[in-house]
């Protein structure tokens, strides 16, 4: 019984990630039509963009969930979220063009990352890049996976063990200056910038990077939960973690939708070092109170 149970829940999250990769993928065709044409740019807040690709993108991607899967929740960017997900134990996030500014500005790093959640944590999760034409995903208990150009492959992150020695993915458009301070005091030299939070997760699954940090002081606008959640499993799923910058994991389709805590992704090997060494800072700029709660690691 046990057995065909469990045949049935992998048949599910098969059929999952399947309708995941085949709708990121479309969206990634939807968001390149605009590319290299001339079109509006809006604001939506400070410093916070938004065009027809992504309207046109997050369109798409909630038609289709609403068509697929009529009794989910949805929230998405570009969607007034009016909170009836929180009526339902599945919930979809969606971010139909994550790295709006590196799209505006040509240089290639943005990317389309749906997740699907159920009871406040990840299960699902792609990120599409459509100029590379990477497609990152993974299911809970099935691994991290990128297809690229034909090719399929299991991803995992590195072993590196010394903090020092890690290699840091740092945002090209939100550079913090708490974030310069973390790394002095991590001791970490080397930096590779990139556009949209779900490629840099790709990447430190891919093993070019090891870690990345984000920070946002209280007051300061905030990463969405839109912004991490399919990355949040695909790191996981390639052995590594994602956390808050105190190491809680973070739960998803809630009331609130900022990230406050910040972001800390790395290959896992020595996460809790680098909280240890950077929650004085936290505390110090008032993101948290309390030492570290346990469970930041996935079972």
């Amino acid at each position: 019984m046990v057995t065909e149970q469990r045949r049935e829940a992998e048949m599910t999250r098969s059929e999952e990630l399947e309708f995941i990769k085949a709708v990121g993928r479309k969206a990634g065709e939807i968001v390149l039509r605009y590319y290299h044409e001339d079109y509006a740019i809006e604001m939506k807040g400070e410093d916070d963009p938004v065009t027809v690709a992504d309207h046109a993108a997050n369109t798409f991607i909630v038609e289709q969930i609403r068509k697929t899967f009529p009794d989910d929740g949805i929230l998405a960017e570009e969607t007034t979220d009016d909170r009836s997900r929180l009526e339902k134990r599945r919930c979809w996030l969606i971010d139909p063009l994550d790295g709006t500014k590196e799209f505006i500005n040509k240089n290639g790093e943005f990317s389309i990352m749906v997740a699907l959640v159920e009871d406040h944590r990840p299960v699902v999760g792609m990120v599409y890049w459509p100029p590379m034409d990477k497609l990152y995903y993974a299911a809970k208990g099935f691994g991290a996976w990128l297809e690229h150009r034909g090719e399929r492959r299991r991803l995992h992150v590195s072993a590196t063990d010394r903090v020092e020695a890690l290699k840091f993915i740092v945002s090209r458009s939100h550079r913090h200056p708490v974030i310069t301070e973390m790394l002095e005091v991590l001791g970490i030299q080397e930096e590779i910038p990139s556009g949209s939070g779900g490629i840099k997760i790709g990447r430190i699954a891919e093993q070019e990077a090891d870690l990345y940090l984000s920070f946002s002081a209280p007051g300061e606008r905030t990463t969405k939960v839109w912004d991490i959640c399919a990355a949040d499993i695909i790191l996981h799923e390639a052995g590594g973690r994602y956390t808050d910058l105190a190491g809680n994991l973070y739960r998803y389709n809630l009331e609130g939708i900022d990230n406050p805590g910040g972001i800390l992704a790395s290959n896992g090997v020595v996460h809790d070092e680098i909280v240890a060494r950077i929650l004085p800072i936290c505390q110090r700029e008032g993101l948290f109170l309390s030492a570290p709660e346990k469970g930041g690691k996935v079972e």
